[in-house]
């Protein structure tokens, strides 16, 4: 959807609508959500629909872009609180994920799994269509179709792709100046001329040989690598749980497009 995010109106969804029965919105407002634990999140644009009859009826629907809600200080905490307190919540400029970019694509998963469970109307605008939104992923860990399960004998770390925890605290401060770790660049994370890494998952995911290059991992992260790429993916289940949040959540999207 090209449409600016600062455009984007409840309007724009006749499904939602035509589910919350309303026709003539009142100005988008700011308000406060209460998220838990004492805190508050402010919703920049939150329509509530009129109901003169019986004001506790009156239904809520807040428009955030992707940055606002996967991006910034916000977590599953923020979203249940979202879902708990909201009837509609549109999340615009979603876009296509890059390789590099999977702690956001899998916070993003979170939050959709969040408003799913709850049975929220979603509406979302994309870059890109529901298919190619993860597309680098699901390429990245075996394609669209899941592997089937393995055997208990089929499924069992062949011992060169199990990273032998070679992971130590140097006694010198990292770049940051402070105290780190470092752990020796398993084979699967290999460098991009942009001097980040991307990940191979049909790589042994192993430890180099001795004397090899030894990585900083710090507070900041690795660039252009997540967490879940210093993790094996040596048998057939470590790679069908990295996959199937993708897959599961493209279906979601669908299904959105479909209603």
């Amino acid at each position: 959807d090209a449409k600016p995010s600062g455009d984007v109106t409840p309007s724009d969804f006749p499904s939602l609508m035509e589910t919350m029965e309303c026709h003539d919105l009142p100005k988008a407002e700011a308000m406060e959500i209460d998220v838990g634990f004492g805190r508050r999140l402010t919703c920049p644009h939150i329509w509530t629909t009129p109901s003169a009859a019986n004001p506790a009826t009156a239904k809520k629907i807040a428009r955030f872009s992707f940055d606002e809600l996967c991006r910034r200080a916000t977590g599953p905490s923020e979203w249940l609180g979202l879902a708990e307190n909201l009837d509609a919540i549109l999340v615009t400029e979603v876009p296509r994920f890059e390789a590099h970019d999977e702690d956001a694509a899998r916070r993003f998963i979170t939050f959709i799994d969040v408003v799913y469970d709850h049975k929220r109307f979603l509406g979302i605008t994309a870059r890109t269509s529901p298919e190619e939104i993860f597309q680098e992923f699901i390429s990245k860990y075996g394609g669209d179709e899941m592997p089937s399960p393995p055997s208990p004998e089929e499924d069992v770390a062949k011992p060169e792709a199990v990273l032998d925890g070679r992971i130590r605290m140097p006694s010198h401060g990292m770049a940051s100046g402070r105290h780190g770790m470092v752990f020796q660049r398993p084979k699967s994370l290999k460098y991009t001329h942009s001097g980040g890494y991307v990940t191979d998952a049909s790589a042994a995911t192993q430890p180099e040989g001795p004397g090899e290059e030894w990585v900083e991992w710090s507070a900041t992260g690795l660039k252009d690598a997540s967490v879940f790429d210093l993790s094996p993916t040596g048998t057939s289940t470590q790679i069908r749980d990295k996959l199937l949040p993708f897959i599961r959540c493209q279906s979601r999207l669908k299904q959105l497009v479909a209603r």
